[in-house]
């Protein structure tokens, strides 16, 4: 029964007390305050809506939920994104033959890396863009590789490799935040033409197609790789090649070539001026 039936049914003896009017509307006021209290009590039963609970605290109902919170657990967290860098901050060579090294692996003599690389005609980009002064004028990358046409050698810049690509053979491998390993830095290395096609040092046989490229070593630390580092593998996501996060290069060592965690992709952006859906590795552990 709700309050104002309530005062409804008590009014007429108010009406009967005509000489104590002051008294009736006392009892009037009185029965308003008891009707707001009961309307707030009914509302009081009803039971108010718990907060969601965080989604770290859900307790899984079966066997298949605690597999995949354990799952989602083994998955490192995603990079932040990375902005496309200003029109200054890269160059692109239209054009020209290059050295693609993105999916190369390295061999370390003398604290260099000299990564087999592979011989691409057509655009490329490089980041940072590697600006030198010759003669007092001001060059680029691609003057440089312009240059190695007559000269025996040519530039290392960067494209997308084909095979990271969705369904290609080969994957972008991301090692976890805070990896401390050396990795080959081959954008803007300089490679020599006259490695194509023969036998180098701790790399072996060489198609007419390849080239060797030689490459600083960057060493990854907590500092400058808090988000960890990529590097390129088998589109079949083997384990066993996040050993590759925290080695430490030494003499005859093979490395990886690595760059910044999204780096790729950033200047996929700026050569192409779009992005594609790429094979991509993580630990299961981390």
């Amino acid at each position: 029964m709700s309050p104002p039936q309530q005062q409804q049914r008590r009014s007429p003896s108010c009406r009967l007390a005509r000489r104590a009017a002051a008294l009736c509307a006392a009892a009037a006021v009185l029965l308003l305050a008891v009707g707001a209290t009961a309307s707030a009590a009914e509302q009081n039963k009803k039971p108010a809506a718990s907060p969601p609970r965080p989604l770290e605290a859900a307790a899984p109902t079966t066997a298949a939920a605690t597999a995949e919170q354990s799952e989602k657990k083994k998955k490192p967290l995603p990079t932040p994104p990375i902005p496309t860098p200003s029109a200054g901050a890269y160059v692109i060579c239209t054009d020209q033959t290059y050295a693609l090294c993105a999916a190369a692996s390295a061999f370390v003599y003398q604290a260099v890396a000299y990564a087999k690389c592979v011989v691409m005609t057509g655009d490329s980009i490089s980041a940072p863009a590697l600006r030198y002064t010759d003669n007092g004028q001001i060059n680029t990358i691609c003057d440089a590789n312009a240059l190695g046409v007559e000269n025996g050698y040519m530039m290392s810049t960067f494209s997308l490799p084909e095979e990271v690509i969705q369904g290609g053979s080969l994957a972008i491998y991301t090692c976890p935040g805070g990896s401390q390993g050396g990795y080959a830095q081959c954008d803007g290395g300089t490679c020599f033409k006259s490695t194509q096609g023969q036998v180098f040092y701790g790399i072996g046989q060489l198609a007419d197609n390849e080239i060797i490229c030689s490459c600083p070593i960057v060493m990854a630390t907590t500092a400058s790789a808090p988000f960890g580092w990529q590097f390129i593998g088998p589109a079949s996501c083997d384990q066993s090649a996040f050993s590759v996060c925290d080695q430490d290069p030494r003499l005859g060592d093979t490395i990886p070539v690595g760059a910044p965690p999204g780096a790729g992709r950033v200047l996929t952006q700026a050569l192409y001026g779009q992005q594609w859906p790429l094979n991509e590795c993580f630990p299961t552990s981390v």
